[in-house]
């Protein structure tokens, strides 16, 4: 197999290529900024999550936050969480990464994640499951960080808790298992057994308190599909995204872990999306999240230490979404309603 080696002397950065770079991605955080607040200050329903909301129609918990508002609006209620939710995941994932890349090193993968076209507005909009996200990087590196009993037990009730708030996280779940099985033998009956304490009674709620209950244990219910999406267009626009997460997957089978089985499962259910109640903007949340996370392991997974290399492939990346940005052509995989 190729491995490309780092040459004897360092290879100096180019201020100006990084300067570039970093006015590309103020101008993309600026924007998602402005586009967070418009979400906030709407008075209407701003996704397709949030029109199914106010028709009575989504995942349960969704429905059981917006009820907690009361007299006030449900759709400012649900996005302050929503937002909440994003905002914590995206520390998170600072904060793990930044303890063996350091801060710098965790800047890529918070950048694609956070200026994904449109990604941030439908993570912060009502019901979008921002929390799931959450729970599941939590009980990611919970389980992936320590050995003992207690954390893996948590581990595995913050599967589960991911899982309930949003079922596109049960096949990531198997995958952190899987990982378990393979690499940490040990930690497996732990994870299992905090994830089934809170997973089998969530389940037997479901099917008690809710009409058609288990129907909402499938990934995406209630989820609206989209239609006529250039699909060859969009696999272009996100190109950079594609090929990271091929390399992760193909290159990463030499070194598998709990990150390369979460990985890998999550794919199962971008590829049964015709037979699910969710769309495509629906399954693609974990590979998008842990593509962006993999960004970090990429130079270790691929022995290349050139760090001007990954910031060009950042910059590509940001000269891809430009059109987006500009209204040029905005083709959205997660769009906003007229």
């Amino acid at each position: 197999m190729l491995r490309l080696n780092p040459p004897v002397h360092s290879v100096p950065d180019n201020f100006w290529h990084t300067v570039f770079i970093g006015l590309v991605a103020s101008f993309f955080v600026w924007q998602t900024g402005q586009q967070l607040i418009e979400l906030l200050l709407t008075d209407g329903p701003v996704t397709a999550v949030e029109q199914g909301l106010l028709e009575g129609e989504g995942h349960p918990v969704q429905l059981w936050i917006s009820s907690l508002a009361g007299e006030g609006d449900p759709l400012l209620w649900n996005r302050v969480l929503a937002l909440s939710g994003w905002l914590f995941s995206l520390g998170l994932i600072i904060k793990s990464i930044k303890q063996q890349s350091g801060f710098v090193g965790s800047l890529p993968s918070w950048l694609l994640l956070f200026t994904f076209p449109g990604f941030s507005a439908w993570m912060s909009s009502a019901g979008s499951g921002s929390w799931g996200i959450y729970f599941f990087l939590k009980a990611f590196y919970t389980v992936n960080g320590n050995e003992t009993k207690a954390p893996l037990i948590r581990g595995g009730v913050l599967a589960a808790l991911a899982v309930l708030i949003h079922p596109i996280w049960m096949l990531p779940s198997l995958g952190v298992m899987a990982g378990c099985w393979e690499a940490f033998r040990y930690r497996l009956k732990w994870v299992a057994s905090g994830f089934a304490a809170l997973w089998v009674p969530g389940v037997m709620l479901f099917l008690l308190l809710v009409p058609d209950g288990l129907g909402y244990l499938l990934p995406g219910p209630a989820a609206s599909r989209l239609t006529d999406l250039p699909m060859g267009e969009l696999a272009l626009r996100h190109i950079l995204l594609v090929v990271i997460f091929i390399l992760l997957v193909v290159y990463g089978a030499l070194r598998r872990g709990v990150g390369w089985w979460t990985l890998v499962l999550s794919l199962p259910l971008l590829m049964a999306e015709p037979f699910l109640a969710s769309g495509t903007e629906t399954v693609l949340i974990p590979l998008l999240v842990f593509a962006s996370i993999g960004l970090a392991k990429l130079p270790v997974v691929l022995d290349v230490r050139f760090p001007r290399m990954y910031q060009t492939v950042l910059l590509c990346q940001f000269l891809l979404w430009m059109p987006v940005y500009l209204d040029l052509r905005p083709i959205y995989l997660y769009p906003l309603l007229p």
